[in-house]
C-alpha cells in the first residue's frame, strides 16, 4: 500500500471519528458552556475523547484570509501550557488567548502567492461539541498585500504534543466558493498548494 493510500484511509478514518464526535455537526452554542467548565483543564470522565483532531476552515476574499480553527480544549490547554512554558495557563484568559496566538503562528503556515501572511487573533471562545466535549474555537485573520491567487497551507497544530494527530482543512475561495480539502498527519509538515 503506497503512502498516499494510506494517508486517504487514515483521513475516511478521521473523518468517521469526527462526524460520531460530533465535530461535523454544529456544536452547542458557546453561552451555554458553564465558565467553571470552559475554563478548567479536565474533561469530564463522561465527555472522553480518544482521538487527536483539529478542524479548520479558511475563506479567501480578496486580500483577505479568515480562518476558523476547532480544537478539543484539553488537548489545546496541555500544547499551549507547554508552548509557552507556564503549566497553570488558563486558554479562557487574555494570556491564554496571546499564548494560543503565538503557538499557532509557530504551528500555521499561510502563504500568499509565495508571501509568508502573520495571522491575527480576533475572536475565542468556548463551546461544546454534540457529544458534549468542551472545545476551543478561534477566529484569525491573515491580509496580503494584493488579492490572493496562489495559496499554500501548513498546519502542525499539536504535532509535537499527539503522535495521531490529524488535522483537517477546508478552503473556500469566495465569490466562487471552489471548496478544497487537505489533510495534516503528525509528522506531516510541509505546505499542501490550493489550486487556483
Amino acid at each position: 500500500m503506497n503512502r498516499r493510500t494510506m494517508m486517504r484511509e487514515t483521513m475516511v478514518r478521521g473523518l468517521k471519528r469526527m462526524w460520531v464526535l460530533g465535530l461535523l455537526v454544529p456544536a452547542v452554542p458557546s453561552h451555554a458552556v458553564s465558565s467553571s467548565a470552559a475554563s478548567s483543564s479536565a474533561v469530564p470522565s463522561s465527555a472522553v475523547h480518544d482521538v487527536h483532531v483539529s478542524h479548520m476552515r479558511l475563506v479567501v476574499e480578496g486580500r483577505t484570509v479568515a480562518a476558523q480553527v476547532r480544537l478539543f480544549h484539553d488537548d489545546l490547554q496541555d500544547a499551549v501550557r507547554a508552548h509557552a512554558r507556564a503549566p497553570q495557563l488558563v486558554l479562557s484568559s487574555a494570556a491564554g488567548d496571546s499564548a494560543f496566538a503565538r503557538y499557532f503562528a509557530q504551528g500555521v503556515g499561510v502563504t500568499a502567492d509565495g508571501v509568508r501572511l502573520v495571522p491575527r487573533l480576533l475572536q475565542a471562545r468556548d463551546e461544546r461539541d454534540a457529544g458534549g466535549i468542551p472545545m476551543r474555537v478561534y477566529t484569525v485573520e491573515l491580509t496580503a498585500a494584493r488579492p490572493v491567487r496562489r495559496l499554500a497551507l501548513r498546519d502542525a497544530l499539536l504535532f509535537e504534543h499527539f503522535r495521531d494527530q490529524q488535522n483537517l482543512a477546508v478552503v473556500v475561495r469566495m465569490p466562487s466558493e471552489r471548496r478544497t480539502s487537505l489533510f495534516f498527519a503528525a509528522g506531516d509538515t510541509k505546505e499542501q498548494a490550493v489550486p487556483e
